[in-house]
């Protein structure tokens, strides 16, 4: 008894009244200038509030002097508990409330707002911010919907106005029962998310105690204690997720009418009360008084009866007395699980403390309800504690049952004297079944050699007769390559000091066969004695059917992809055009930098519709040295025949990819241009040239589109968590910028790779990193573009150590922070520990200097270590002759240097 009273005072320490700073209204304004936000997150606007009784007013109307103040009066006073003189309060009735806030700066600041009953709007500075149901003076055009809320705000220095507007002709009381808070949003976000974390391991924890009880009743039928306590837990968890702070139900359904969470509130309490006590009675018969137990029965139910048939409006009429009844219920059931305890029952005593510090959660959140003393809720850990220990009872009585059927059954098995015959029979019937199976079991030593016991179907899936003693990735005529990595991962199975599933891993999951693909599985079979592996199980099946399948499915994907927006995939193989020529005469002129740039560009870009395979290849072309123009044609040759295997799809040429975007091709504008030169005037050609460029404009999402699934894709192989949001996409520009827009995918890459941290690694920053593209058009034409990630950011240290390793530095230059970041635009720059697909080799962002400088525009980066990005991209507006020059075609530069 010591130990529990130790224990429940420990609990109930952050429920103790504690002083805190209150500012209170006074004549409908509060002052809140000298309020420490880092010392009092969140304060109550408690006070007297401008109450207008009866009129449902706009801020508007309260600032023209339109309705009559009818007192002054804090918000949270329940309308049929109020007394004034001068207002005569009634359940059911409209009213106004309106606080004059003032605060010494602007600054984010969040409204916490309680239950509004049954109707309300909110008003911020004359903003409307929220609007539950429909709030009117009239019962029959009140549309009822209540729901917890935060409402964030920006607040002017000087005064701000808060107006609240409530209706109520659907329930029992009128007004709040809490105040309404107000805080930095930062700390209201985090003590919401303590919540929702709170009430979800509740419910979690709650739901899984309802599941696990009623499959307990299921198996054991007459288990009539589970169904109480299994059908009493799912109630609870049902309340919980409609009425917690978290309200972990309202993020699933968010529009829950009021007539189901009322009814799921009040029903889990009557019917809770009700099956409590009957488990009570299940559980202990003989200590448990019928003259108590049986009306407190009745009544819960009688109660849970009149909910299912009345309307929400009247659930409360006699709630204070069944909480009353609660109480005397309670202490009867403390009283009988004590002399239960005293008798010796199985569990009673663990019970006895569970009970106690249940009722004293319940007291002290009736306590809280009513506001008789500042504290917190706190019925949640007792109901957890509770029925952990009833779970426990019911575990410690199916237990010892448990334990008498073992016995019985051990009896039953010594009785059993035709068990060998019985094994001999199994063992054949496992055996007819292994022999027809379509999976493939073989058992292979260290040295790979086949053993004794595979089964039929081996051979027949491998298609070829397989002998035992030989090692069996020759009998399978592997290649080299993979020949040596089985035969290493099955000596590492043996002998390696890592963990046999991290050993199992280097075998190959596919390998090919007799023109077949087939799928491997391991497991390591290992010694009861010792524990040492003494084989390894090899389970094979035919797969080539689903790899066909996986191809097509790719395929599809990419397609999808694709057709999604076929416009971005034009420019981006009008771009990729473009850049193959521009790889030929960087060839033809050994201009290796602005080659490899060319070629990163371009597997980029192609990564962003998922490409893999032009990915790869562009990835293997990049390793090569010397890289000739024939390897240039083979890539082009390999685009024409992507092209032409999905004509039926795409109906795209590679030739001409943008004459369907533009709806004019290239060469009739030049055409039309040269046909009006002689004829009109400067002013009609200067028309034509701005009719032009805007037939030739395409919108920036055209670009953007592909790079949402790149990030979701490169995020997910490097394990992190991160998402892209793009602002300004909906605006057309000059394809004049089409040569930076094309490297966008390098920028978003290298925040991905170099600038997003590791999840565990982001510390007080949110799991989810953002990654965030802004463009701006200037009127003149220019463009703006900004790239902002609230990754790790930039370290000038870092930066400085891998220049010097690369000889772009000398240890001794003096180089300020800012040179130094400038740095990362340098050609075959990088941080990346090795190279690889996404990252390593350092041409990303060259590429995207080398075009933004080839357009006149200059950049900004602003970053501090840990504090995130920001690139600024400024681009002037775009001169050209009037006569656009028609693209050239360097298809026989390409065919010449191929030969």
């Amino acid at each position: 008894m010591r130990a529990l009273i130790v224990i429940i005072l420990l609990i109930l320490m952050p429920a103790w009244p504690c002083v805190a700073a209150e500012t209170r209204a006074v004549q409908g304004h509060v002052n809140l200038s000298e309020v420490n936000w880092h010392q009092e997150a969140t304060i109550p606007l408690t006070g007297e509030w401008e109450l207008y009784w009866n009129q449902l007013l706009t801020p508007t109307e309260i600032e023209a002097g339109q309705g009559k103040l009818s007192a002054y009066l804090p918000p949270e006073t329940e309308w049929h508990k109020t007394k004034h003189p001068a207002v005569d309060f009634n359940r059911w009735a409209g009213a106004t409330y309106h606080l004059r806030v003032h605060t010494q700066e602007p600054q984010e600041l969040m409204l916490t707002i309680p239950i509004l009953n049954s109707a309300s709007r909110i008003w911020i500075n004359g903003e409307l911010k929220q609007e539950f149901g429909h709030t009117s003076l009239v019962a029959s055009e009140e549309v009822a919907f209540v729901r917890m809320s935060k409402l964030e705000f920006q607040a002017h220095k000087g005064e701000n106005h808060i107006t609240v507007q409530m209706s109520n002709h659907s329930f029992w009381y009128g007004g709040l029962s809490l105040p309404i808070r107000i805080g930095l949003p930062e700390a209201v976000r985090k003590d919401q998310l303590r919540a929702t974390v709170q009430d979800a391991v509740s419910f979690g924890f709650i739901l899984f105690m309802a599941l696990y009880h009623l499959y307990i009743r299921l198996l054991l039928k007459r288990s009539n204690g589970a169904l109480y306590f299994g059908v009493l837990s799912l109630g609870i968890a049902l309340r919980l997720a409609l009425v917690g702070d978290g309200q972990i139900a309202y993020q699933v359904w968010p529009s829950i009418p009021m007539q189901v969470r009322y009814f799921i509130e009040y029903m889990a309490v009557a019917a809770g009360t009700g099956y409590i006590l009957c488990f009570y009675r299940e559980m202990f018969p003989h200590e448990s008084p019928r003259l108590v137990y049986k009306p407190a029965i009745f009544f819960s139910f009688a109660w849970s009866a009149f909910i299912i048939v009345a309307p929400p409006l009247y659930y409360p009429s006699v709630l204070e007395i069944f909480q009353l009844m609660i109480l005397v219920s309670g202490i009867v059931t403390i009283v009988s699980v004590i002399v239960a305890a005293r008798k010796g029952r199985d569990g009673a005593r663990m019970l006895v403390m569970a009970n106690l510090f249940f009722y004293v959660s319940v007291i002290n959140d009736i306590v809280y309800h009513h506001r008789l003393m500042d504290t917190i809720p706190l019925v949640h850990l007792g109901l957890m504690f509770l029925m952990s220990a009833q779970a426990l009872t019911l575990a410690q009585r199916f237990a010892r049952t448990f334990d008498r059927a073992e016995r019985a059954e051990h009896e039953v098995t010594k009785l059993n004297q035709s068990l060998e015959q019985k094994i001999v029979e199994r063992t054949e019937q496992i055996n007819t079944i292994l022999s027809h199976v379509r999976s493939g079991f073989l058992l292979v030593d260290r040295d790979s050699r086949l053993q004794n016991g595979f089964t039929s179907s081996c051979q027949t899936i491998l298609g070829q007769n397989l002998k035992v003693g030989e090692p069996l990735p020759k009998q399978l005529e592997l290649p080299h390559h993979l020949l040596t990595q089985f035969m290493m991962a099955i000596q590492q199975i043996f002998d390696s000091d890592l963990p046999t599933e991290v050993a199992m891993q280097q075998l190959p999951r596919r390998f090919p066969v007799n023109h077949q693909m087939i799928g491997l599985q391991a497991a390591a079979v290992k010694s009861r004695s010792n524990g040492q592996v003494t084989a390894v199980l090899l389970t094979i099946n035919d797969v080539t059917d689903l790899v066909a399948a996986e191809e097509g499915l790719r395929r599809a994907d990419i397609l999808i992809h694709i057709l999604e927006d076929q416009d971005a995939f034009r420019i981006f193989l009008t771009d990729f055009k473009k850049d193959l020529e521009g790889a030929v005469e960087a060839i033809a002129k050994r201009d290796t930098n602005h080659l490899h740039s060319l070629l990163h560009t371009m597997k980029g870009n192609a990564a962003s519709f998922n490409l893999d395979d032009w990915v790869s290849r562009l990835h293997l072309l990049e390793e090569k040295n010397p890289i000739e123009g024939k390897d240039i044609q083979n890539v082009t040759d390999h685009v024409r025949q992507f092209l032409r295997q999905n004509e039926g799809i795409l109906h795209l040429d590679f030739d001409q990819p943008m004459r369907s975007v533009f709806g004019v091709d290239q060469t009739d504008l030049n055409a039309l241009k040269e046909s009006l030169t002689p004829l009109a005037s400067a002013l009609a050609m200067d028309r034509v040239e701005k009719w032009s460029r805007s037939v030739k404009a395409l919108p920036l999402k055209s670009y953007t589109i592909p790079l949402a699934p790149m990030v979701t894709r490169v995020a997910e192989q490097l394990h992190k968590n991160a998402c892209l949001v793009v602002e300004g996409a909906d605006a057309k520009v000059d394809n004049a910028f089409a040569p930076l827009l094309t490297t966008l995918p390098h920028l978003i890459r290298n925040s991905l790779v170099h600038g997003i941290e590791d999840p565990e690694d982001r510390g007080l920053k949110p799991p989810k990193a953002t990654i965030t593209l802004r463009f701006a058009t200037a009127g003149d034409g220019g463009l703006h573009i900004d790239i902002m990630d609230d990754g790790r950011g930039l370290d000038p240290e870092q930066i400085r150590q891998h220049a010097i390793a690369r000889r772009l530095i000398r240890a001794d230059d003096s180089l300020s922070d800012e040179q130094i970041c400038g740095l990362i635009f340098h050609p075959n720059f990088s941080t990346a520990e090795k190279v690889t697909e996404l990252a390593g080799r350092g041409m990303g962002l060259s590429a995207v200097t080398a075009a933004v400088q080839e357009l006149g525009g200059r950049y900004e980066v602003q970053s501090q270590k840990n504090q995130g990005f920001h690139l600024a991209i400024i681009v002037p507006p775009q001169t050209r002759n009037w006569l656009d020059q028609q693209p050239r075609s360097n298809s026989n530069v390409v065919r010449r240097l191929a030969e």
